[in-house]
Parts: structure tokens; C-alpha cells; sequence
């Protein structure tokens, strides 16, 4: 099982990342800051914040939030986080992660894709 090292960073682990393709490349796997994001009165730790990768413990955890998108996204994506990339326990929301890693490094951790099968 993974831990958490008290610093941020964690043993190697699987996250869950909402996605739109069944083959997401790193265009998947952008950061708010990468994308321009960024509020223009942004404090030091939203712009930290902002250069992070939205993931989740859990598929069901995933699940739940592209339920409230009603549909975003369509797919799943299971990353395997090497150990000493920084995955920091952000937000109120369950299981919620930013993943501080490159969308090319994310898009090729990617070892499984699910459809979000929504009920």
C-alpha cells in the first residue's frame, strides 16, 4: 500500500483521471497553469495549485465527479504515479489529488483506460 511521506509525495500508486478519449495523449493531461488557467490576481499557493494534474484516489471517487459533469467525460484513465512524484491531497473533495508531473510523463504512466459508465 502506498504512504504518504508527509512531504506531498507518496510510494508508487494508481490515480484515476477523468478523461475524453480512450487513447488520451498529453493534451489529456494539460495543467490549468499549462492552459493559462490562472487567475491574474493568484496567489503564490493558487499558482503552485494551478500547475498540478486534477486525480482521484478511486475510479468511483472519478465516477461520481463526471456524474455532476453530466457526461464531460467519457473515459477513465488509470495512471501509475511513480513514487517521488509529487501528488499532493488537495480540495474537499474525497480523494482528490493534484498531480505535479508533465502531461507527456502522465500520458505515458497511463496503463488502463475505462468508460466512465454512467448509471
Amino acid at each position: 500500500m502506498a504512504h504518504d511521506t508527509g512531504s506531498g509525495q507518496r510510494a508508487g500508486r494508481l490515480f484515476y483521471c477523468l478523461v475524453t478519449s480512450r487513447t488520451p495523449d498529453r493534451a489529456e493531461f494539460r495543467s490549468y497553469y499549462e492552459l493559462g488557467r490562472v487567475p491574474a490576481n493568484a496567489t503564490p499557493r493558487q499558482i503552485d495549485l494551478s500547475k498540478g494534474v486534477s486525480m482521484f484516489e478511486t475510479a468511483a471517487q472519478a465516477r461520481a465527479l463526471a456524474k455532476e459533469m453530466r457526461r464531460r467525460y467519457d473515459y477513465i484513465a488509470v495512471v501509475a504515479i511513480p513514487g517521488g512524484v509529487r501528488a499532493e491531497r488537495q480540495g474537499k473533495r474525497a480523494g482528490h489529488y493534484n498531480v505535479h508531473a508533465s502531461p507527456d510523463a502522465l500520458a505515458g504512466w497511463v496503463v488502463d483506460v475505462m468508460p466512465v459508465a454512467l448509471e
